[in-house]
Order: structure tokens, then sequence, then C-alpha cells
């Protein structure tokens, strides 16, 4: 067994990803199974098993499932299930539509800018073209300002 309960610290391991052997420690578990299934994580204590430990990459994991539960604390026995906690649909769905309203929004005003830092030169170009003594806004600054 790694480590022991008088030790402050203890290593901890990750359930399995694959889903038979996860399940497998789940099911050697004194929790609740569906309140363990509801967790996308799920680790235990070194201090739990008493098997081998082989070297996997990135160092050692137990053989086998979590088996010694000695002096189990409460907080750690089987819970009582709860419905999972939910929250109100109406405040997520106005939320929803509000930021689809602002994005929406941000891309017409980002079209739009385009539109015009593309067209505003070549249209000041074309009255300067077409319209005797034109002058553009820069033209008028500078002249105004003696620059």
């Amino acid at each position: 067994m790694q480590g022991s309960l008088e030790e402050p610290y203890s290593k901890v391991v990750s359930f399995p990803t694959d889903e038979v052997e996860r399940n497998r420690w789940i099911d050697a578990m004194p929790n609740e199974r569906s309140s363990l299934l509801q967790l996308k994580q799920i680790y235990a204590c070194a201090n739990h098993f008493d098997c081998e430990w082989i070297s996997v990459k990135g160092g050692k994991r137990p053989s086998q499932p979590p088996s010694i539960f000695p002096g189990v604390l409460k907080s750690c026995l089987k819970q009582v299930s709860s419905a999972p906690r939910t929250r109100p649909t109406t405040a997520s769905a106005e939320a929803r539509a509000e930021k689809e309203r602002y994005c929406s929004l941000l891309q017409k005003v980002d079209v739009l800018t385009k539109i015009f830092i593309y067209l505003l030169p070549n249209f000041i170009t074309f009255l300067q073209l077409h319209i005797k003594g034109y002058e553009s806004p820069v033209q008028l600054f500078y002249r105004e300002w003696n620059c």
C-alpha cells in the first residue's frame, strides 16, 4: 500500500478513462454509484489500494480497483442520491438571446466599418476628380491649421 493514514499527504489516483475499467472502479467504491457517475474526474487516495502498482506512461498506477476502506470518514460512505442541480432556463434563454443580439449588432458594425474604410478613400478620390475645387477633409484641415 502506498502511503499510510498517518501521513499528512497522500498520492491520489485518477480513475481510468476506459469505460469498462472505470465502471469496475466505481463499483468498488463505498459511494453510491450514481453520485460518482455524475463526475467527469474521479480520484481515489492511494491508501485505498491493496494491489500491485504497475509502471505506465507518467508514473505508476494500481493494477486493480480500490479495495481498502478502513475507518472511512462519514463523508466518504454511501451518499444519498440527490437530483442534479438545475439552472433556471428562462434566465439562460434570456442571456443567450441578449448575447445573440449583441453579436449580431457587432457583426453589422464590423461590416459597415469595413465598407466605410474601403469606400471613403475611393469616394474622396472620385469627388476630387469630378468636382472642380473639391478639397478633401484632410486637405481642409491642413489648410485651416496652416500645416
